[in-house]
């Protein structure tokens, strides 16, 4: 009888596999004579696990400080793009008094957000001074500051975000589970 065509890859397929099942049982062998040893491997893998929940990013797309946040400015409907001008020069009161901010930009009429063309929104690119100049100042830092700062303007709901770590992955970043 003719050999198979596959006969040299199913030789080098059972070589390894039985290479692996020797040196599995042979770990298995060991780890059962020494079940103290397994229990100490198996509480310090537990240990370890537990203490890096905490340090690891719990989110799809951990976010990352990219030197750029936006802000998102919206006044109640139909407020006039006068009234949103008033507010933006407040932001901009607070961004040009803000530690690690570079340079910023308003766009009234447009929110990026929810992607509304409307006279009561308006929209900040607000770039960041270089991460050797800010120091421990994150942009997720730096976003709670200016969120805090503008929590007093009462005229509308302004609030600063990240951008995505990915373009075109959303609009905001933060999404954890």
């Amino acid at each position: 009888k003719k050999p198979s065509p596959l006969a040299p890859f199913y030789r080098i397929f059972n070589k390894i596999f039985g290479r692996a099942t020797n040196g599995y049982l042979g770990i298995t062998g060991v780890l059962v004579r020494r079940s103290i040893l397994s229990l100490v491997a198996v509480g310090a893998f537990g240990l370890l696990t537990v203490l890096s929940v905490g340090k690891l990013p719990t989110g799809f797309v951990p976010a990352e400080d990219q030197g750029i946040i936006m802000m998102n400015v919206a006044l109640p409907n139909a407020a006039s793009q006068v009234r949103t001008d008033e507010v933006v020069r407040q932001v901009e009161k607070i961004l040009a008094d803000q530690e690690g901010v570079d340079q910023f930009n308003a766009v009234i009429g447009i929110s990026f957000l929810s992607n509304a063309y409307t006279s009561n929104v308006a929209s900040f690119f607000v770039r960041l001074k270089p991460w050797d100049e800010r120091g421990e100042l994150t942009d997720e830092v730096i976003s709670k500051q200016i969120n805090q700062k503008v929590s007093q303007i009462p005229e509308a709901v302004i609030f600063a975000f990240s951008i995505p770590p990915i373009p075109g992955f959303g609009n905001a970043s933060g999404v954890k589970f």
